[in-house]
């Protein structure tokens, strides 16, 4: 189940939005399920017309005057207060929260609904159950969005009936992600990713449909990034992968640039760098006609100038092989990796590190590969990753060990590598390159799915699908390959846990990454 929570200030706007046909007319049947009394029911305005709009005007204003009721005695504002206005802050009392499930999960029944929105209601603290002062709030059930996706929306204002003051509820965010995982549970459902902030900043609604506006006339983004996706997006894998290829700051700037990308430098006092912003050119904002910029930090929390400068100064101390033919720079590369399987199945190092570790030699690997234009498997094997290479804030990151290091030196012996070739003993060794790289990527989903990281695990899953048909295209007509791609993905499958088997050892006995005792993996 997907929640999302946004906060305003115009509780009937909000209703009057809900009880209607939506932005974009994809709002059919609009029903109250749900709400702070007993008798949701009641509530819903009757129809006088044959259409599902067509509510008595009478009963829907009298709708919007009951929700409303603590905010008008209240005599809070309909709109954010202004700096230096009365009662200003930035933190609206009208809160706004949809659930929704997956096209694939079907439907719930209206009891199902009304049993849920009142579990985030006590849970949230926003309307406990039993506490007749709590917030006033009602759920609102439509027909299947457009994508086919059951779903409710919960309005609540955030004034408490028996006192009238504004109530702030806390970690409702946090809260309201646990009640739906439970759910999910309860009833079977897909599992979805917990709220452990490892997750990168999302595009919003609008950059999504600009995105696909841009697609309809005819332009992709960015050559580096994937097509269709929002420049936001774009510019994150962008930003990824050049951060990767790079070993100082001013290669970076300069690759950025020689890729159409816009780069805006911060400086401070003493007119050193200490932040950026990129943009695609062709991103505009409607009204100025300006690019518009994102902050690095804004992209992905690794993309901070801040942390790409010590990762560049951290991989300057680092013992890089000298660059040979590129057959052996890659057959030395695909043994680090295989060394890297093998550490994460046996937890002789933290799975931590080494899947930090991966993200940029999988990017390096698609750049030299597929070159600075052509979108492949490679560089769709390095777009999924992403997810799996970032880890929750909570999760202990012990320092990196042998095999980390070694693959982090692997990422700047492979940059210095020029384009590779898929011909002849180059494409032998990119081949056993892939087959190292999809038993890594297979025993790093194992160890996210055995520590219930099912995002994470998907993430990496998928990544490791890519790279194998990476393999079966380079492996075309190769004679005597000594293992295919899918011998390796069934050899890892049957080493990794079923979905659903709970391991021996308690996730909270010790961290992650020790190594296992008595032939069993130390959750």
């Amino acid at each position: 189940m997907i929640d999302k929570i946004v906060k305003g200030w115009d509780a009937k706007g909000l209703v009057r939005y809900l009880m209607g046909r939506g932005d974009h007319n994809e709002h059919t049947r609009p029903t109250v399920i749900g709400a702070w009394q007993s008798d949701p029911g009641a509530l819903q305005p009757d129809l006088v017309g044959p259409g599902d709009f067509d509510f008595d005007p009478a009963e829907f204003t009298a709708l919007l005057d009951h929700v409303n009721a603590t905010a008008e005695a209240a005599e809070l504002p309909r709109r954010q207060p202004q700096t230096g206005e009365p009662g200003y802050t930035k933190h609206g009392y009208v809160w706004h929260c949809s659930l929704s499930l997956s096209a694939e999960e079907g439907k719930l029944s209206h009891a199902q609904w009304n049993e849920i929105a009142r579990d985030v209601m006590d849970r949230t603290g926003i309307a406990p159950e039993g506490d007749a002062g709590g917030c006033r709030w009602i759920a609102v059930h439509h027909g299947q969005s457009t994508e086919g996706n059951d779903h409710i929306h919960i309005a609540a204002v955030l004034v408490r009936q028996d006192t009238g003051r504004r109530f702030h509820p806390k970690n409702d965010f946090g809260v309201t992600r646990t009640v739906m995982r439970d759910w999910e549970d309860r009833l079977g459902l897909q599992a979805t990713a917990i709220n452990d902030g490892s997750a990168a900043p999302a595009a919003s609604r609008g950059e999504i449909e600009k995105a696909a506006t841009r697609m309809r006339q005819g332009y992709e983004g960015l050559s580096r990034g994937e097509a269709g996706k929002s420049a936001k997006i774009q510019l994150r894998q962008v930003v990824t992968e050049t951060a990767a290829m790079s070993a100082d700051s001013e290669q970076f700037l300069s690759e950025l640039r020689s890729q159409g990308v816009l780069v805006h430098l911060h400086r401070n006092d003493d007119g050193k760098i200490d932040g950026y912003a990129v943009a695609d050119p062709e991103d505009r904002d409607a009204k100025t006609g300006r690019p518009i910029f994102f902050g690095g930090r804004k992209l992905a929390p690794e993309l901070s100038w801040v942390k790409l400068s010590a990762r560049w100064s951290g991989d300057a101390a680092l013992a890089v092989p000298e660059t040979g033919r590129t057959h052996e720079v890659l057959s030395s590369i695909a043994g680090v990796v295989r060394g890297s399987a093998v550490a994460v199945r046996g937890r002789t190092e933290s799975p931590v590190a080494v899947a930090k570790s991966v993200q940029p030699l999988l990017a390096v690997w698609a750049r030299v590969a597929d070159g600075a234009e052509r979108r492949g498997e490679l560089s769709r094997a390095a777009w999924s990753f992403d997810r799996a290479g970032r880890l929750p804030k909570s999760l202990e990151s012990p320092p990196a060990g042998e095999m980390a290091r070694a693959l982090r030196a692997s990422t700047r012996q492979l940059s210095r590598v020029g384009l590779v070739s898929g011909r002849g003993m180059t494409r032998d060794a990119g081949l056993e390159l892939a087959l190292a790289f999809s038993e890594l990527l297979l025993e790093i989903a194992a160890w996210h799915e055995v520590s219930k990281r099912s995002h994470h695990c998907a993430a990496a899953t998928r990544s490791a699908r890519c790279v194998r048909r990476f393999a079966d295209e380079a492996g075309r007509g190769v004679s005597g390959a000594p293992r295919t791609t899918a011998a390796v993905v069934d050899g890892v499958r049957d080493r990794a846990p079923s979905r659903g088997r709970t391991p021996r050892a308690s996730a909270s006995s010790a961290p992650e990454w020790l190594p296992r005792r008595g032939g069993e993996r130390q959750l």
